[in-house]
């Protein structure tokens, strides 16, 4: 957070979670479900999590 603090421009008042979410954006994408299990898209060795929070999923995982 301190380094978007210092590179921001002047006139933003967003926080960076703010501006990661400007207008509801990314949030209004789809709506969280209370339990969600994640998993790797490819590779030797599987991977997978349940999450029970609201959280941003990198492309490779579904």
């Amino acid at each position: 957070m301190e380094l978007w603090e210092l590179h921001r421009s002047e006139r933003s008042t967003l926080s960076l979670r703010q501006q990661i979410d400007y207008q509801r954006k990314m949030t209004g994408q789809f709506p969280f479900i209370s339990e969600r299990v994640v998993y790797t898209k490819a590779g030797a060795r599987l991977a997978a999590a349940r999450l029970r929070d609201e959280a941003v999923i990198e492309n490779k995982l579904y």
